[in-house]
């Protein structure tokens, strides 16, 4: 029997799974989005998983939990190592190119930017949801207008002008793009005008990107979007990699992880799918009035998300549990 090595990238809106072989060759790899029930949409993942390993000859030997949501999952999963998703996308990345410098990251939560010095994390920057267009903008954006957000940088390339968009807010920039568009505005530029927006607030605020000289990797879902590569690529005038794998690289890092970790652990594809209850409110806090969703399992809080920022913020064990209220 062979040793496998899984890690487990629990997101807000999607879980992403990694198997690796003892030299980091991906085995398997998948992605599922998170749909009604989060417990539900991750055994999903494990199933896919399971249904594509060989499992006669194979085995799972340790795996890593890590994301936003690694505290739901970790409540099931107890044996495995829990690791934060700076640290796996740094190794995850390192395993792509020992020699990466700065890595890029637009996810749906947030933006980031690490930089690397001699193979070690040397800083990082995460954003707040509010402060930029993140890839959950651009995925909602999408669902809303019926066109993939690759279609969407496509169309976007094909513009000779750029258009003024003026709201910074996200809720209001996607209203004043729809708007624009059932008024004959022509869609290349406002998608073109919409990805220069995101490059532009990305540098603005992530200033130490003008420092790095080589070497930057663009990782996460939205590496799929040449456009937005390209719009980086032109304005920093800096070569941005994208590997194949750049979507993966955090669960690539924490089965990197579960990998280097002596402790031999067991995995079990077929542990029943945990009841979850969920509590959900409205932050009254400042305009954009999130909706928060606290995630229990029995009177335990594992985890609180849909928070934009620390205003909302619920903390783990810090518990306003409400019978009435979850459902």
């Amino acid at each position: 029997m062979h040793k496998l090595y899984l890690g487990l990238d629990i997101g807000s809106y999607s879980i992403k799974g990694v198997v690796i072989d003892n030299k980091n060759n991906i085995i398997v790899s998948h992605t599922q989005n998170i749909e009604l029930n989060m417990m539900e949409s991750f055994h999903k993942l494990l199933s896919y998983i399971k249904v594509n390993l060989d499992l006669n000859n194979n085995y799972i030997a340790n795996y890593t939990i890590t994301g936003s949501g690694k505290n739901i999952i970790k409540n099931i999963f107890t044996t495995g190592l829990v690791k934060n998703e700076i640290d796996c996308t740094k190794e995850g990345v390192l395993c792509i190119d020992p020699n990466t410098e700065a890595i890029i990251e637009i996810s749906n939560s947030d933006s980031k930017l690490l930089t690397i010095k001699e193979g070690k994390l040397n800083n990082y920057k995460i954003s707040n949801a509010c402060d930029l267009c993140n890839g959950y903008f651009l995925e909602s954006l999408s669902k809303k207008l019926n066109i993939s957000i690759e279609e969407m940088g496509h169309l976007a390339s094909l513009s000779q002008r750029n258009i003024n968009l003026k709201n910074n807010c996200n809720i209001l920039l996607e209203d004043e793009i729809i708007k624009k568009i059932s008024r004959g505005y022509d869609k290349k530029d406002i998608f073109s005008s919409l990805f220069n927006i995101i490059v532009k607030d990305y540098i603005e605020y992530f200033k130490g990107i003008k420092e790095i000289n080589n070497n930057i990797i663009f990782v996460g879902g939205l590496s799929k979007c040449n456009y937005l590569i390209t719009e980086f690529t032109k304005v920093l005038n800096k070569n941005i990699m994208v590997d194949k794998n750049s979507s993966y690289v955090t669960a690539l890092g924490a089965a990197i992880y579960a990998k280097n970790n002596k402790k031999q652990v067991s995995f079990d594809f077929n542990t029943k799918n945990t009841a979850m209850k969920t509590k959900i409110e409205v932050c009254n806090k400042c305009p954009v009035n999130c909706e928060i969703v606290s995630m229990y399992i029995g009177d335990e809080l594992v985890d609180s998300f849909g928070y934009n920022c620390e205003k909302g913020k619920i903390n783990i064990g810090k518990s306003n549990y409400d019978k009435s209220k979850v459902s």
